[in-house]
């Protein structure tokens, strides 16, 4: 579970190790299928929390509570 973390904190991060622990402690997984009829890709990305068109219910300053969400993002 990763802890709650500022955007400015995010931005800090400069090194690849920092970087991948990150994505690694958000994204669950990564599904590249390749469709050969329409010559394009799909990607699914699994999140491990539901934080795909979620709501936030204000808990206090910059902590929200997530109201609904999926854990599962398509393109």
């Amino acid at each position: 579970m990763i802890s709650p973390l500022s955007v400015l904190e995010i931005k800090s991060y400069t090194t690849l190790k920092q970087k991948k622990k990150f994505l690694n402690d958000v994204v669950k997984k990564v599904e590249i299928h390749w469709d050969n009829i329409t010559n394009t890709h799909t990607i699914k990305i699994f999140f491990h929390l539901n934080i795909v068109k979620d709501r936030g219910s204000k808990v206090d300053d910059y902590v929200y509570k997530i109201i609904k969400g999926k854990s599962l993002t398509e393109t």
